[in-house]
């Protein structure tokens, strides 16, 4: 591959630009069982929830330097914040589960833990009484979660990479 090569002086930067990509907000463990707890307590106190199997809120940093063998030293912090739960609802004896999250690299974009908690029961709730269809031809409306998942899956498709050592299905 002619392109798997180390990058010529012209083609180097000198430095990667500012992507708005870190908050330096820290939570402490405090405010982080705290918001796992209200995720949680939100969820449960649905009518149908039966118990939960667990909440979780997070923080973390990356920190990336890079740094070539033709001069190109450089680097980014990249944060997030997090915040989901899982809960299990029961009814005539048929059990589901599901979950809910918020994800951001600002904490102050994530969605609230109650709001979080509120999804997730209302989600595994909506899966009671479920019943296979028919065989047929439906319209199809994906869920943010599974379109999320879809998209991912075309871009490693279309990665030039990929393509190139012939591992994608639309290397032809």
């Amino acid at each position: 591959d002619p392109f798997v090569r180390l990058a010529t002086d012209a083609e180097i930067t000198e430095s990667i630009p500012d992507l708005d990509i870190f908050d330096d907000t820290i939570p402490n463990s405090k405010s982080l069982k705290d918001r796992a707890a209200a995720a949680e307590e939100a969820a449960l106190s649905h009518s149908g929830i039966k118990t939960s199997d667990g909440a979780d809120a997070s923080h973390g940093v990356v920190d990336v330097l890079i740094g070539t063998s033709n001069g190109f030293l450089g680097g980014y912090k990249r944060s997030s914040h997090g915040v989901s739960t899982v809960v299990i609802a029961e009814k005539d004896g048929q059990m589901e589960r599901d979950y809910d999250y918020s994800s951001a690299v600002y904490e102050s974009d994530l969605q609230p833990a109650e709001e979080v908690g509120k999804s997730a029961a209302s989600r595994t709730l909506a899966r009671l009484g479920a019943r296979k269809p028919k065989t047929g031809q439906f319209p199809i409306i994906y869920d943010r979660r599974v379109a999320g998942s879809l998209v991912g899956t075309m871009a490693s498709a279309i990665n030039g990479a990929n393509i190139t050592r012939g591992t994608s299905f639309f290397k032809d």
